[in-house]
């Protein structure tokens, strides 16, 4: 497992690249806040986990599906981030249903901002 981990890690920084595209997006929301202020505690919330990192095992494994049929590592860029950000959020719930307390050597989100605001970020 050890060699696998270390065959995707030369794939972390790109897809790390690709990821922060779409988590820098604007939402406009939280009618008490100011849309600044809404937009940076939102995306504060739905960036945590993607932003602690991970194994990025299935992305990995993704990358180098595509490139065993020939296709170049960049044309599963894109969806590697799409299935490490999709995860991450998986986790949200997955840390809710559990009551769990740690994640990627931090405190889970339910417990550092209450489990409705946990549970819209993993929305």
């Amino acid at each position: 497992m050890h060699e696998f981990l270390d065959i995707i890690e030369k794939y972390r920084p790109f897809l790390e690249q690709e990821i922060n595209k779409y988590l820098n997006l604007r939402i406009h929301n939280i009618s008490e806040l100011t849309i600044e202020e809404a937009d940076s505690f939102h995306q504060k919330l739905y960036s945590e986990y993607p932003n602690r990192g991970g194994k990025y095992l299935r992305s990995g494994l993704l990358i180098l599906a595509a490139e065993s049929l020939g296709l170049p590592p960049e044309k599963a860029y894109l969806t590697g981030a799409a299935i490490e950000i999709s995860q991450s959020w998986l986790l949200i719930h997955d840390d809710l249903e559990d009551d769990s307390v740690q994640r990627r050597g931090e405190p889970t989100l339910h417990l550092m901002y209450s489990l409705p605001l946990a549970t819209n970020a993993g929305d």
